[in-house]
């Protein structure tokens, strides 16, 4: 698979930056408590419910069931770090529906940092095969589920890229923009024109 058309958005951008800048090149970089801390998130592990508990501009707190296997417990810490990182407010307090968009960000935050793309390019040329999803599960240590999801989304990115492509193939050349150039005669009249102009008080625009 060619990853060349695929256009990361601009969280996805935002995410990638700051693992690049932190370090941070490959699957097995990715350990949450280290991610916690570049994010300024303290993680714990406990027996109870997963959650992220928040203040902004305050402490930041993620809550992982240590009773859940690793790859589950991968995968639930990348969508509940996305509400300490990017949400305001908790959402006990919100409006159902801000809450529900709340949590499809999450889901997308979760993607974006569970599986960078320029990570995934270096698994480029196994990506079209039968086992792909079950390589790349291995490898980052995550359920297949969750590594099917971010595959279907970048074939679905990549399908639009094409398509865009083949929009912008499909449409004739403009043509090239005629630049206006004035003789220095011109000019010169032009400029005694400007004079005239600003001695009676009215103004001549220059060029056609």
């Amino acid at each position: 698979m060619i990853l060349d058309r695929y256009k990361p958005c601009g969280l996805e951008e935002w995410i990638n930056s700051r693992y690049i800048h932190s370090g941070i090149r490959t699957p097995y970089d990715l350990d949450p408590e280290w991610v916690a801390q570049l994010f300024g998130a303290d993680l714990v592990f406990y027996l109870g419910p997963s959650f992220a508990d928040w203040r902004e501009g305050g402490y930041s707190v993620i809550f992982l069931d240590r009773r859940l296997s690793d790859d589950e417990m991968r995968a639930v810490f990348f969508h509940e770090l996305c509400h300490p990182v990017r949400h305001v407010g908790s959402q006990s307090e919100l409006p159902r529906l801000f809450a529900e968009l709340q949590e499809i960000q999450a889901g997308l935050f979760q993607l974006y940092a569970a599986m960078p793309i320029y990570m995934i390019g270096d698994y480029a040329e196994h990506l079209e095969e039968t086992h792909a999803a079950q390589m790349l599960a291995n490898e980052f240590r995550l359920p297949r589920e969750l590594v099917e999801r971010r595959l279907q989304q970048i074939a679905a990115r990549l399908h639009k890229g094409e398509e865009e492509a083949q929009l912008a193939r499909s449409l004739p050349d403009l043509p090239a923009a005629r630049i206006i150039s004035h003789s220095p005669e011109t000019l010169k009249l032009l400029n005694k024109l400007l004079w005239i102009s600003a001695q009676k008080g009215r103004r001549v625009h220059r060029g056609p």
